[in-house]
């Protein structure tokens, strides 16, 4: 079956911003249902037109084509390509740059004139957006971006504490892992990911992770429902501090927001909460972890 190749153009109707593609398909190009990747713009899929714009015969033609579409809706606001294929499919030590005259050139990674004849194609460039959340490129003497009407793409995004999940941690049972808000208290859940996509060495496969009160251990499939039996859980439990209600264990976050503190009479370390060391202070606890075993 012979692979064909073309180049598209998809339009939101009702904002009338365009996005350009190539394609390949075992297919007939005119019912292919493919509507782009665009990895910025995120349209309505429900809204969007698609133009076959021209057929090639093969991927480098397409991608050549497609390539001269974008460049020349560079300074076009609705279009919302916001990188340029390399003519050179693979792009061996090449890269795409400008000069000053703005004319779109191939040159070598290491061309000692790049960044004096030579610039990125971005350069004088800045991807914005407006009042209604519209993503696009232009210049940064763009006087509304100036005047800050336009504002850079990534300002105002939560970053940091302002993200909204600062406070949350991952936790797992063995099979699941999920995001859950750090002062949550699960039960049979340990702090940290599944840690998917490591290569299994041969002595633990077949086997799994199951502890009891502050106890780890790998076993066989086979010998699960023994150790379960026996009041053992599943998964891998990494508390250094736990306290007892009943036979269920209570977890006691390794967090931020908690503090280790010691009692040297009582010979112990125990981690609270930083809204209860003063109750604790005024009672001889000391702020730390003190060694016993010294």
């Amino acid at each position: 079956m012979v692979k064909n190749y073309y180049v598209y153009q998809i339009t939101d109707e009702v904002t009338n911003q365009f996005y350009i593609g190539s394609r390949g398909c075992y297919c007939d190009i005119n019912e292919d249902k493919y509507l782009g990747s665009p990895k910025i713009w995120k349209p309505n899929k429900k809204r969007l037109t698609k133009e076959i714009i021209s057929s090639f015969e093969n991927r480098n033609d397409a991608i050549l084509f497609e390539r001269n579409l974008i460049i020349n809706n560079l300074s076009n606001e609705l279009n919302m390509n916001f990188s340029i294929p390399h003519p050179n499919i693979h792009r061996e030590n090449l890269i795409t740059a400008k000069d000053k005259s703005g004319k779109i050139i191939t040159i070598y990674k290491d061309d000692p004139l790049f960044g004096v004849e030579y610039f990125g194609v971005s350069k004088g460039l800045v991807l914005v957006k407006d009042c209604e959340d519209n993503v696009f490129m232009t210049n940064v003497t763009d006087p509304r971006y100036i005047n800050g009407e336009l504002t850079h793409y990534n300002k105002g995004k939560n970053v940091g504490s302002e993200h909204h999940n600062f406070n949350k941690i991952w936790v797992n049972n063995g099979f699941k892992q999920k995001l859950v808000d750090s002062s949550e208290i699960l039960i049979g859940w340990v702090f940290g990911t599944l840690q998917k996509g490591f290569d299994t060495p041969s002595s633990h496969k077949k086997t799994i992770w199951v502890n009891f009160e502050d106890k780890n251990k790998r076993v066989k499939d086979s010998e699960i429902n023994e150790y379960i039996s026996k009041g053992w859980k599943i998964g891998r439990s990494n508390l250094k501090e736990y306290e007892k209600s009943g036979n269920r264990k209570i977890v006691i976050p390794d967090l931020k927001g908690y503090k280790w503190i010691h009692n040297i009479e009582l010979k112990v370390n125990k981690r609270v909460i930083n809204n209860q060391i003063e109750e604790f202070i005024n009672n001889e606890w000391v702020l730390g972890r003190f060694n016993f075993k010294k």
